[in-house]
């Protein structure tokens, strides 16, 4: 009862934050796992493909929507869930492609970012930089940065266990340290761009 009564209450501080930061839902196709929202970044940020985003500049900021994650198994991750998980944010990612492509309120962001936590032990690998995203560390140093990190990482703890907990399994707490995961619109739109063709999740959705 607690504990349901605790996941409850982090559903809805979680919607609460999404409202005050302006975080949408860009598509209403029900396999995408992804929120969007606009944002300015906080540094200048050279990206691999000679993208150069000057500080103070608008960007996307990309939220994983955590109810449609898909949840993953008691043992922790196997090779389903692992394909299942890329193939639905893929087909995410055409489908943000399209959205910037067709909505003039993004026609001049160049690039987008999201926040992430990578287990320090196991070195700064992440999954979705198998999909074009590049990790940079955050703006923030020193002591401050250690602050906030704690406090966001505990935050992401509190959704990963209302959201998908067995995920927790294969995580360290205090081995977690913040990053940025940056995409710039070019890669975005050569890799999942609509005039490409590349599957969908389960392969329902190919050829949109």
């Amino acid at each position: 009862m607690l504990a349901r009564l605790a996941r409850w209450a982090i559903r809805r501080l979680d919607a609460l934050l999404r409202s005050a930061r302006g975080v949408y839902e860009f598509s209403s196709d029900p396999d995408c796992l992804l929120r969007l929202a606009l944002g300015n970044s906080g540094r200048e940020v050279v990206l691999a493909d000679g993208t150069r985003i000057a500080a103070g500049e608008r960007i996307g900021e990309l939220h994983l929507w955590n109810e449609r994650v898909p949840p993953m198994p008691q043992a922790g991750p196997d090779l389903c869930w692992a394909v299942t998980m890329r193939l639905g944010l893929v087909y995410s990612l055409q489908l943000l492609a399209a959205h910037v492509e067709n909505d003039p309120d993004w026609e001049d962001v160049r690039a987008f970012r999201g926040e992430t936590a990578v287990d320090a032990q196991r070195g700064e690998t992440h999954p979705f930089t198998h999909l074009g995203f590049e990790l940079q560390p955050l703006e923030l140093v020193g002591p401050l940065k250690r602050f906030t990190d704690f406090w966001e990482n505990l935050y992401t703890w509190w959704l990963i266990w209302t959201f998908n907990p067995a995920s927790l399994r294969s995580k360290h707490f205090w081995g977690l340290q913040r990053r940025q995961l940056w995409l710039s619109r070019a890669t975005l739109l050569t890799r999942y761009g609509p005039n490409r063709s590349r599957p969908g999740p389960q392969g329902s959705h190919g050829g949109r």
